[in-house]
């Protein structure tokens, strides 16, 4: 046990720890992430951090187009703050998983670029994932039913799947010997149709879309933020 917890140790301090030993973004964003979720499931109710900010303004309607705090509300989307009450407290194995891979890129990228990131990250997630998929796969110019008002706040997907692509494509890019580079290519692509799979099979299998915009779906949602997660390994790392 104790030559693997070596083995691990030595990998994570080769090929991650490039810019900092101290992944202190991800140990906040971790711990702010609980906190939330935490106020969630204590008040028992999906919209109870969401309307501090949607309530804070008299006026709501009519300043919504350029009301500031509206920018907390895709942070508290993109973390996922309603991850408590619709899958209990165990979801907490979910977030240390996601905050472990976040906390690689951390080490490998530096907090600076980490941050520009997230930020690119919450662009990409309502940007791309919302609107430019439903003109993709309902054919339709802007869903309208996509309100940041309107959304589940869950489950923080959004970060996992780019740190699993960025992770993958950090360890794919400091492989040397070309039989191991072919395998680790083989590994990330089994994992984007086991992705596309598991959207399929669960996320909008029981929707009321049809088996064709089912399929557009699934190879446009968590499996785009897989590919961006390696794009961003591209761009970012060390």
């Amino acid at each position: 046990m104790e030559y693997i917890i070596d083995n691990i140790v030595s990998i994570i301090n080769i090929l991650f720890i490039k810019k900092t030993k101290l992944p202190l973004i991800s140990i906040l964003l971790f711990i702010i992430t609980i906190i939330l979720n935490s106020i969630q499931y204590a008040t028992n109710n999906k919209d109870y951090l969401q309307n501090k900010i949607i309530n804070s303004s008299f006026d709501y309607d009519k300043l919504k187009s350029t009301y500031l705090p509206n920018f907390i509300l895709y942070c508290y989307d993109v973390i996922g703050v309603n991850a408590f009450l619709n899958y209990g407290l165990v979801y907490i194995l979910y977030f240390i998983i996601t905050y472990a891979c976040l906390s690689l890129i951390e080490l490998n990228i530096g907090r600076i670029p980490l941050l520009f990131l997230l930020f690119i990250i919450i662009l990409f997630s309502r940007a791309y994932m919302i609107n430019i998929v439903s003109g993709i796969c309902k054919n339709v110019y802007f869903d309208y039913n996509s309100d940041i008002r309107n959304s589940k706040y869950c489950c923080g997907s959004q970060i996992l799947f780019t740190s699993l692509g960025f992770i993958c494509y950090i360890i794919q890019k400091n492989i040397i010997k070309i039989k191991y580079y072919i395998l680790m290519l083989f590994i990330m692509l089994l994992i984007l149709i086991l992705i596309i799979l598991y959207d399929y099979y669960t996320v909008f299998k029981k929707s009321e879309l049809n088996e064709d915009t089912q399929m557009c779906y699934s190879f446009n949602w968590h499996a785009s933020l897989f590919i961006f997660g390696i794009a961003s390994g591209f761009c970012l790392s060390n």
